[in-house]
């Protein structure tokens, strides 16, 4: 489920756009990795289970939308919101590399050229005029564009077949070409057939923080080692960088290029702030992360974290054992960055 509700003593499952999480945020990739540092069973269990709903349920699998999923609605499909990260291989590449379950390669086969429903679908094709666009489509550096890489890359793992290594590859070398590389945009015009993006200025419909909650830190850092691009290495260690600056060395860095662009929410930040912190050996820049990390769970949210208390006779309950604030949103951003900041910066 996506929201509690602490005045009913019930998870939201009947308001729209607060009821089912699906992959939104990616309680996925938390769950694995998770899962991939302790080794427990019931873990495991519950990623499995999570794998098998959002693989089969929460994708199309046939017609115009194939390859995409719908996200946090009350009934299925009831979601406006078609997009490529709600469906993406990332989220279910664990569950098959760890049981070899073949009914995954479905599902890769289904998402490996899965750039061609963007001229079925433009997500960001209600923000911008059509008349005034060079390319048919956009696509967000993330999460668009590193949902794809996520379906390029796994078909390239699985199959050997570089013409997916190479797909990846003309995307990292436009962003290496932006103004403010991986730092720019973050919404691009997007080719499909060619799989280009056009660079169109510092524009980020829905605000900075979606290009990197929905699995692109995760999936740009394993990128950059399996391409073994120290180039693309550098520009998310200066990204994670960039983002922990205050806003005017922001301004001074790009020359007033980013305008009133904001970078919010920055505890979706801290895996990649933490990767850049270890590459550039940059110890203000770790500290300010762990700082923004345990912020973000012991301040905004709650100043006991995750701590359930008992509540008597509520949610048909004699006694009900609740965290009243807990959102899946914020578990699985707040455990998958601490997963990263505590791998990066070598902490137990």
């Amino acid at each position: 489920m996506h929201t509690y509700d602490p005045d009913r003593h019930v998870w939201r499952y009947d308001v729209g756009g607060y009821a089912w999480d699906n992959t939104e945020l990616v309680p996925t990739l938390w769950l694995w990795y998770y899962f991939m540092r302790t080794g427990r069973a019931d873990v495991f269990r519950l990623a499995e289970k999570l794998t098998r709903h959002t693989s089969e349920v929460d994708v199309y699998h046939i017609g115009k939308y194939k390859g995409m999923g719908s996200r946090h609605n009350v009934i299925h499909w009831g979601c406006p919101c078609k997009e490529a990260r709600i469906a993406m291989a990332g989220h279910h590449r664990f569950y098959y590399y760890l049981t070899g379950d073949r009914r995954l390669e479905d599902i890769f086969d289904e998402l490996k050229d899965n750039e061609e429903t963007f001229l079925n679908r433009d997500p960001l094709g209600d923000f911008y005029p059509k008349e005034a666009m060079v390319e048919p489509s956009h696509a967000r550096s993330g999460p668009d564009w590193s949902s794809l890489c996520s379906n390029w890359m796994t078909q390239w793992e699985r199959t050997g077949d570089t013409k997916y290594r190479d797909k990846i590859m003309v995307g990292t070398e436009d962003i290496e070409n932006a103004p403010l590389k991986l730092v720019s945009g973050p919404d691009f015009e997007f080719n499909p057939k060619t799989l280009h993006l056009r660079y169109i200025g510092e524009r980020t419909t829905g605000g900075t923080h979606l290009q990197i909650c929905m699995g692109a830190p995760q999936i740009w850092t394993e990128m950059a080692d399996l391409l073994d691009d120290d180039e693309w290495r550098d520009m998310l260690a200066q990204y994670g960088r960039f983002y922990f600056l205050p806003d005017d060395e922001k301004q001074k860095e790009s020359n007033g290029l980013i305008g009133d662009r904001q970078f919010t929410i920055p505890m979706f930040a801290c895996g990649i702030g933490a990767y850049g912190a270890a590459r550039l050996k940059d110890k203000e820049l770790a500290e300010r992360v762990i700082k923004t990390l345990l912020d973000a769970q012991y301040k905004d949210c709650d100043s006991e974290g995750f701590v359930a208390h008992t509540v008597k006779d509520a949610g048909n309950n004699g006694e009900l054992a609740e965290i009243p604030w807990i959102s899946t949103n914020h578990a699985a951003q707040f455990c998958l960055n601490a997963i990263m900041v505590m791998e990066f910066l070598e902490m137990k």
